[in-house]
């Protein structure tokens, strides 16, 4: 099944916090393979509610297999989704593997020190 959800905030044309978010993901995913979230009515979305749509959109993906898609996103709620996926793409290329087969082996030379 799919599930639409047409964003529209209390009435607002803004997405202003995580909380909203979280709200709209709180789906019991039992019966939903796509949840597709209308942005039609969305004129802005701040840095904060954008990275939580993405974190979210991931879960959902991840943990019970539901595809997300983001629909009729106007260019500035566009450009903002776009700049959080570079930046978190970004931080996770700065990651770097520490140099160790276990983390015992990483605790034990650490108490060297």
């Amino acid at each position: 099944m799919i599930k639409t959800i047409k964003l529209s905030v209390n009435g607002r044309e803004n997405i202003q916090s995580r909380d909203e978010v979280s709200l709209l993901f709180d789906q019991d995913y039992t019966a939903i393979d796509k949840l597709v979230f209308d942005f039609e009515n969305i004129n802005f979305i701040s840095r904060s509610p954008a990275h939580e749509f993405l974190k979210q959109a991931d879960s959902a993906r991840n943990d019970h297999g539901v595809d997300v898609e983001f629909d009729a996103m106007n260019e500035d709620v566009t450009k903002m989704f776009e700049i959080i996926k570079k930046s978190v793409i970004t931080k996770i290329q700065k990651i770097k593997k520490i140099p160790y087969d276990s983390s015992q082996e990483f605790y034990d030379k650490i108490s060297l020190w």
